[in-house]
């Protein structure tokens, strides 16, 4: 068993635990979990070089550009950008938030895609079987490119777009917009020259305000912003303990921001079970480091 030990703490986000006492939290994975975790990492990025030699602008129509690739033509935000449709399209390929029916979107779920860039995820969600999909994208040009892609879905009352990104509360922050790598752009990123202003909110304001009956499934994959998320879904998580898919991948720390999110997530619903998805080597004779966990209850 690979164990990641990410702090033990008796106050800060870890203080609504059980009894309040100093917890030791563990990010393990076994050995085998890790091993098939570096094999999708690898075999991502292998394919999204393929994806990216076999793929084609087409062209350009209202500020959006469109792509051509052997899963189809989708609408992207920004130009030579073909690496970003290229990796969300091999991450999609291989599960990356968890395979259908499994740890994954099962059929008649409720799915929040939180952090929806253009829509790839949400269009697996519903192949899988979900019944709807509420999108959190902060993004203005990629909600745009994201209502072209999944016009028709969202037209049928299949897919509700929210322009805004999941926080810990009503907000506004500057969002930094990535040249060539819309899937890189963040509000924290603060090393970057923010470029415009954008809305936040809350999962629970938007679960209360769409008067949603039960959430089954959410993704999280926000450029760091994973656990701030999390906090504004704690009555969510009590209510629904709903299964989920959290990116570690881009924090600068992954141990400590490891520690967050699972601080958040268990102070909030205690018995959540977690697993390791992809991995990523950590050098140094060190054990890797998980890119995603997927919680269930």
């Amino acid at each position: 068993m690979y164990a990641l030990v990410v702090g033990a703490v008796s106050g800060g986000v870890l203080s609504a635990l059980p009894q309040g006492r100093a917890q030791l939290v563990e990010v393990a994975c076994s050995p085998a979990a890790a091993e098939r975790g570096l094999i999708k990492t690898r075999t991502v990025k292998a394919r999204t070089e393929s994806l990216v030699a076999a793929g084609h602008f087409v062209r350009e129509d209202d500020g959006l550009f469109l792509y051509e690739s052997p899963h189809g033509q989708t609408w992207m935000p920004a130009a030579d950008d073909l690496w970003s449709l290229a990796v969300v399209e091999a991450e999609q390929e291989q599960r990356m938030y968890g395979a259908p029916q499994g740890i994954g979107v099962r059929r008649g779920d409720v799915v929040l895609d939180v952090g929806a860039h253009v829509g790839l995820f949400t269009r697996q969600a519903l192949a899988a079987g979900a019944a709807k999909v509420i999108t959190f994208e902060v993004t203005p040009k990629s909600n745009r490119a994201l209502r072209r892609n999944l016009h028709d879905e969202i037209a049928s009352g299949r897919v509700v777009v929210m322009e805004q990104g999941a926080w810990f509360e009503d907000a506004t922050l500057p969002l930094v917009v990535v040249d060539r790598c819309s899937v890189c752009n963040s509000v924290s990123h603060p090393w970057m020259r923010a470029t415009v202003d954008v809305p936040l909110t809350t999962i629970d304001k938007v679960v209360r305000d769409l008067h949603l009956p039960h959430v089954d499934f959410i993704k999280l994959d926000i450029e760091n912003a994973e656990a701030n998320a999390l906090r504004g879904a704690t009555e969510t998580l009590r209510r629904d303990h709903p299964r989920l898919a959290v990116a570690l991948e881009n924090a600068k720390d992954r141990t400590a921001y490891g520690r967050e999110v699972l601080g958040v997530i268990r102070g909030a619903y205690g018995r959540y079970h977690y697993t390791c998805g992809a991995m990523t080597p950590s050098g140094r004779g060190m054990p890797p480091l998980p890119d995603v966990l997927h919680f269930y209850p």
